[in-house]
């Protein structure tokens, strides 16, 4: 009666070479995951004010400037006909 011989393959650099491609892979998804979820840690700039925009523009503020200090804050502005002619009085460009 013959008897069951196993024979092991000595491990080969696919092998190795696999072993270390998953854990890159995985060190990369996890780097990535990490830094995207540090955006939501950070606080958001405090909204500006009306008056703000009003007094940065009569100090002689760069209008790309107060729209970048504008973007940056998240500030949404809901200003009728009539607020806006008054902001033009006060100086504020369009």
């Amino acid at each position: 009666m013959p008897i069951p011989v196993t024979i092991r393959q000595p491990r080969t650099k696919t092998a190795a070479v696999g072993s270390w491609s998953v854990s890159l892979f995985l060190l990369i998804v996890s780097a990535i995951a990490i830094t995207g979820c540090s955006g939501y840690l950070t606080k958001p700039a405090p909204p500006v004010t009306v008056g703000e925009i009003v007094g940065m523009s009569k100090a002689g503020a760069p209008a790309a400037n107060i729209i970048d200090r504008i973007r940056r804050s998240g500030t949404v502005y809901r200003l009728t006909a009539s607020q806006l002619a008054d902001l033009r009085t006060q100086g504020v460009s369009d």
